[in-house]
């Protein structure tokens, strides 16, 4: 009856006859929001729910602060990204060894290959960026949790993500309840991030990859571009290089060197480095130019 009342406030008893009771998409049966101001879907699998939580993550993690990356091309992304993979497409697919695109040169090319040169050129830089530190704050807005905005996530990542490293359910609930406490954070938001636990957990394993370290931002001291394989997985290899302040570039114009370990195999990369003045480094120099352990 609480529910009922709710709709009488907003709609006539004619319109209530239309309110919808399931989700269009996956069926599910529809649930009032905790304002108790709209009707959602709270399936996480649901279609809708994926797409939209998926296009958050390329916005945020991906395309950052760039210039040219407007909804038109973030369709174009999701749409090409999830023919390359065929299937719907979800943020732990980016991450994935076979549908993600760092471990997997020739899905990436693929995907590339589907667009013009100019857009090519910057979905460059917004798949280099999805594997690239950035702070916890951002990464859960990216979640696209429902009412969860940039302030109120600068506000509570914090405690969000220390509750999501912990085991017991008694104990996050327990640090998750010190959001109410914030200054100018109440219940809403707390209750907000408690529905959300299962996309939350879902997602969790990827924020130890991909947030800055606890000092924050790194001031960069050089960047490279890396060609050909390196001797520890990429994704450490690339941890390791924003810890200490170097940016990773696919345009070897604007990189200070070419990091490779077979400097003799006539790339295309190491023929452009070539060209262009840049020095060519092995891995192993590189670690040592920059008093990097990767141990």
């Amino acid at each position: 009856m609480e529910d009922c009342q709710k709709i009488n406030n907003f709609v006539t008893a004619e319109e209530a006859e239309f309110v919808p009771l399931v989700c269009p998409v996956c069926k599910n049966l529809l649930m009032w929001d905790v304002s108790h101001t709209e009707l959602i879907c709270d399936n996480d699998d649901c279609g809708n729910v994926t797409t939209s939580r998926f296009i958050s993550w390329i916005q945020t993690i991906g395309v950052r602060d760039m210039l040219g990356i407007g909804p038109a091309i973030l369709k174009e992304f999701v749409f090409n990204y999830e023919s390359c993979i065929n299937k719907q497409a979800t943020v732990e697919d980016l991450y994935d060894d076979l549908a993600g695109f760092e471990n997997n040169i020739v899905l990436k090319e693929k995907f590339l290959n589907m667009f013009t040169p100019a857009i090519k050129e910057k979905l460059k830089q917004v798949i280099n960026n999805l594997y690239q530190p950035i702070e916890k704050d951002k990464i859960l807005y990216a979640m696209n949790i429902r009412g969860l905005g940039v302030t109120i996530c600068e506000k509570i990542s914090d405690i969000v993500f220390t509750a999501f490293n912990l085991n017991n359910a008694e104990q996050q609930d327990d640090e998750l309840n010190k959001i109410s406490q914030i200054d100018g954070i109440g219940l809403d938001a707390q209750n907000r991030v408690k529905n959300a636990r299962n996309i939350i957990s879902r997602l969790f394993y990827l924020v130890p990859c991909l947030q800055t370290n606890l000092a924050g931002k790194i001031e960069r001291i050089a960047k490279i571009t890396v060609t050909g394989s390196v001797s520890i997985p990429r994704k450490q290899f690339d941890l390791l290089c924003a810890k200490n302040g170097i940016e990773l570039s696919e345009n070897i114009k604007d990189s200070d060197y070419l990091v490779t370990n077979n400097p003799n195999s006539g790339s295309s990369k190491i023929q452009k480095a070539n060209k262009l003045g840049i020095k060519i480094i092995t891995e192993e120099e590189f670690y040592d130019l920059y008093k990097i352990n990767k141990n």
